[in-house]
């Protein structure tokens, strides 16, 4: 292990269950160090340390605080600043998208080295640099507090005043997420109207051309698989025997009455500031939905570009994205293959790691020095263990009994069935299939602009976030109640 460093003040700001793969982190990590050398502009945080660790991603707790302070003053001082802080997100993420679309149909095989390196170093650069600014999101979890509290004081329904703040804080555009439950429920529909039969040639016809467009959905980063005809069979059963019409009607309405926000601000008087305020969480949010898709398409268009690059390594596909950025270039350059030292330390990282960046230096601990660190960095004991009542805060109204099953990644998603209490660290959209079997959604950390806050407004599911230690507190099979309009998880 390295040097030791000196005793930093760590804050943690996103916890996913698992470790994120060392490639991914390192993509980040690089772009970090690359744009941290740049002109520095607002809207950009640029950390000077980073941690992966105990499945966690943190952060300096003063330059977190620092962050979140000149973005409140700015914004405060120039209204309009963060919402123009998205424009160059945005940006790139359509250029990240339009990148992997070019990988999908490429014979890697017939590359050279130079130009096998070339690619993959676009491929770390486009996809790291995204990262950096997708932290943003949890900085500025904030704007969804001050706008409940503004609607909390203009409007006395709270029916009403729940309906507004759903139509305030969903995307400007519809997600490929909404899209994809929107095309699946059309076709329920229309396999009833016209009897089709999933076997036919017009279904055929419909997964291909479905599949065409949203498979890479199944996947989140590295993880899950993408979407194959039988998920999407699983998935059309489920909805024949659900009240696929209301969901789909309320899919439609939303869509209609989100692209009518300003008339809703205008009949409750919202402020010139206050639009701005709609406006940027509306811009957030989409930036957040896009920036999940977009790592997905990459991972799922990028597949033959990670094959060819593992199979010159001698490595599998699972050993290649426990590499950093550097590992993989250097050794591809080399002509050579994997060495064995660096191959043990990659089946260590495979079980468990923790990922550093200080200023400039990259370290990745695994093995018994992972073993060391985690001796020297004490875990706090977590509170209210024994407690049969959790207290979270509410994201979407309503009440709801069931089984719990904890998620801590897509290949688990089997595991949810019809009326669990869905419950995890947070959610991304590769959960959709899951969360449309559950009957509630818990999470552990997020804010009211979370991805399970949205989700469940969407469609109209109880859930309660930021419940401080559940996955640690409830087991599967605990049967809750979960009183989201309180904000409250029960053990019965």
């Amino acid at each position: 292990m390295a040097k030791r460093q000196k005793k930093l003040n760590w804050k943690s700001i996103s916890k996913k269950g698992k470790n994120f793969e060392i490639l991914l982190i390192d993509c980040m990590a690089q772009a970090f160090i690359k744009i941290r050398k740049g002109k520095r502009i607002f809207g950009v945080f640029y950390a000077s340390a980073y941690r992966q660790y105990e499945a966690d991603r943190w952060f300096i707790e003063k330059e977190v605080d620092l962050f979140i302070k000149e973005a409140r003053r700015k914004e405060a001082k120039e209204p309009g600043s963060i919402l123009q802080s998205y424009g160059p997100y945005e940006k790139m993420l359509k250029e990240l998208i339009q990148f992997s679309q070019t990988l999908s149909e490429i014979d890697f095989s017939k590359y050279s080295t130079i130009k096998l390196v070339n690619i993959l170093n676009k491929y770390f650069w486009l996809g790291g640099k995204p990262i950096v600014y997708g932290y943003n999101y949890y900085f500025y979890q904030y704007l969804g507090d001050d706008l409940y509290t503004i609607l909390n004081k203009k409007v006395e329904d709270r029916e009403r005043r729940e309906k507004l703040f759903e139509i305030f804080t969903q995307a400007k555009y519809f997600s490929y997420m909404q899209q994809s439950q929107t095309d699946l429920l059309e076709f329920v529909a229309e396999i009833r109207r016209k009897k089709i039969k999933i076997t036919s040639v017009v279904a055929q016809k419909w997964f291909d051309k479905y599949l065409s467009k949203f498979a890479f959905m199944g996947m989140y980063f590295f993880r899950g698989t993408p979407w194959q005809r039988d998920d999407l069979v699983k998935r059309i059963k489920y909805w024949q025997k659900e009240d696929y019409r209301e969901e789909l009607t309320k899919f439609k309405l939303f869509e209609k009455e989100s692209n009518r926000w300003k008339k809703h601000a205008k009949e409750i008087n919202l402020s010139k500031k206050e639009k701005i305020l709609v406006e940027t969480i509306k811009q957030m949010t989409y930036c957040t939905n896009l920036y999940d898709e977009a790592w997905s398409q990459l991972t799922y268009n990028g597949r033959l570009l990670l094959h060819e690059t593992a199979h010159r390594l001698d490595v599998r596909r699972d050993e290649l994205i426990q590499m950093t950025t550097k590992e993989i270039i250097s050794i591809l350059s080399s002509g050579k293959v994997v060495p064995t030292k660096l191959r043990k330390s990659i089946q260590e990282r495979v079980q468990d790691s923790c990922y550093l960046m200080v200023g400039n230096t990259i370290e990745v601990i695994s093995g018994q020095q992972l073993t060391v660190y985690r001796g020297r960095e004490k875990k706090k004991i977590v509170s209210n263990k024994q407690s049969n009542i959790l207290q979270g805060q509410t994201a979407s109204p309503g009440v709801a009994v069931g089984r719990v099953t904890k998620l801590t990644g897509v290949a688990e998603l089997a595991r949810v069935k019809k009326g669990d209490i869905l419950v995890a660290k947070c959610t991304v959209p590769a959960f959709l299939p899951a969360m449309e079997r559950a009957s509630a959604f818990v999470t552990e950390t997020g804010g009211l602009l979370s991805h399970a806050a949205i989700v469940a407004r969407e469609i109209g599911k109880p859930c309660v976030i930021g419940v401080e230690n559940v996955m640690r507190i409830l087991k599967d099979g605990d049967r809750v109640e979960v009183d989201a309009t309180k904000g409250v998880v029960r053990k019965i």
